[in-house]
């Protein structure tokens, strides 16, 4: 009942900004859909993509970037490392724009976890092999990221990426060390 609910809720206030043709909301509440998680897959992207596209006539570049982020980690979900990573790309190419410490450290973050995805063995999904090149990129990126100093969380989940490209790379004495760090960042 409380999915139904949300669900109802959010096409109510997206028809409500829709009358009033109040376009910022009506893009918030369109991410909004997009990321709900009890509602389908396509309806959630068709929300994405009208989110995203009108971010960019109303240029609104953070919310734009805050959209990005969540194009590129919808994109991770269905394990789509590369073009999760463009959409990053682009969200910190504005946050480099505006300055924004914020924007910066969540692209940065999840740049690293797309490259990450890219080089993850994915087999067992049907996907692509490990790929050592990508995993390389990808702890050096998560060591950069980890040396900016940012949140705890964030420390704790990059350390947590950190060991698993190492696993990944069969480098599992280094793969237990940053995965015990990272317990002390939790």
């Amino acid at each position: 009942l409380g999915d139904v609910y949300k669900r109802q809720r959010l096409q109510k206030a997206l028809n409500f900004y829709q009358q009033l043709n109040n376009q910022p909301m009506i893009a918030a509440s369109q991410l909004a859909i997009a990321q709900n998680y009890t509602i389908d897959l396509a309806s959630r992207e068709l929300a994405l993509n009208q989110a995203l596209t009108l971010y960019r006539q109303l240029q609104q570049p953070f919310e734009l970037a805050q959209a990005l982020i969540y194009a590129g980690f919808y994109q991770l979900q269905l394990r789509n490392g590369e073009k999760a990573f463009t959409y990053f790309n682009e969200a910190k190419n504005i946050a480099v724009e505006l300055g924004s410490k914020y924007l910066l450290t969540n692209s940065d973050f999840y740049i690293a976890f797309a490259i990450l995805d890219q080089g993850l063995d994915q087999t067992a999904l049907k996907g692509h092999p490990t790929d050592p090149i990508k995993l390389q990129q990808a702890i050096n990126l998560l060591n950069n990221f980890i040396l900016s100093e940012p949140a705890p969380c964030f420390r704790a989940t990059a350390l947590t990426f950190l060991g698993w490209a190492h696993s990944d790379l069969e480098n599992y004495d280094q793969a237990l060390n940053v995965l015990n760090l990272s317990l002390i960042h939790i």
